[in-house]
């Protein structure tokens, strides 16, 4: 491991913290939203650059063997052969971000055309519905909800242990009919909005009944609703279950005290 570590860089570009490090000779660069969680990755790959051996090169030095001059303005893309500012270029390469997202993108459709998953290095077959195969739809899924994939297979588990069913209607659910919902509404409570323990997979139709509500607003006014077109219905049957059910509890009762009575005589 410490043959690929180097000091890393800190920059700020268009309200994000980018982070542009070096491993195993390759130039990367990695963007946070916030900056807690760059500084939390740039200390980490400081440390572990201060520890290791200090003859590793440097970004600095990599950049000079490939010719790189952080002086210039301009500079030609070795794919459409076009004079470009520095700008339209990724550190240290000389593909313009254009022929390179072309170039990506033109993989991804020969992929969806197969029926592969969009994603560059997996073979799995996709989903009907999607162009991205079982676990890169909850990593989806996960990126949309909390803008990182470390929580994929956290939702897949809670799937799992969900039985596949909905939490308020017991349907059973799939990639194409769920949806991830908030328990506490983010308008009760925006700390609670990356909690992981805060989220459930329901239905999508529920989760769009359920709107901005919290999971107990929301059963409350289930029950409003039910009890208002369905009230003469049910409260005769509820009065009737409630007079079987006191009877239940007296004839429990008169057993306790008896057995109690035969075990102390």
């Amino acid at each position: 491991m410490k043959a690929t570590i180097h000091k890393p860089s800190f920059s700020k570009r268009k309200n994000r913290y980018v982070i542009t490090y070096v491993e195993k000779n390759t130039i990367k660069s990695k963007t946070f939203l916030y900056k807690k969680e760059a500084d939390e990755f740039y200390e980490k790959y400081l440390i572990e650059y201060q520890a290791s051996d200090k003859t590793i090169k440097s970004i600095e030095d990599i950049l000079a063997e490939r010719s790189f001059n952080p002086l210039e303005v301009e500079r030609k893309c070795d794919s459409c052969c076009q004079i470009l500012p520095v700008e339209s270029f990724r550190l240290g390469e000389r593909f313009c971000k254009k022929c390179k997202t072309r170039v990506k993108r033109k993989k991804q459709l020969e992929k969806i055309q197969r029926n592969l998953c969009r994603y560059q290095h997996c073979e799995h077959k996709n989903l009907s519905h999607s162009q991205s195969c079982y676990y890169h739809w909850f990593a989806d899924t996960s990126t949309r909800h909390f803008r990182t994939r470390k929580y994929t297979q956290a939702l897949i588990d809670l799937y799992e242990n969900q039985k596949r069913k909905c939490v308020y209607s017991d349907k059973d659910l799939n990639t194409k009919n769920m949806s991830l919902d908030h328990r506490t509404s983010r308008y009760d409570d925006k700390s609670l909005i990356d909690d992981i323990s805060n989220v459930q997979w329901v239905h999508k139709d529920i989760n769009g009944m359920k709107s901005k509500f919290s999971h107990e607003s929301f059963l409350n006014i289930c029950l409003y609703i039910v009890i208002k077109h369905f009230g003469s219905i049910l409260i005769p049957h509820i009065k009737r279950l409630n007079r079987k059910a006191n009877s239940i509890m007296l004839s429990l009762m008169m057993f306790i005290n008896y057995f109690l009575l035969y075990k102390f005589i």
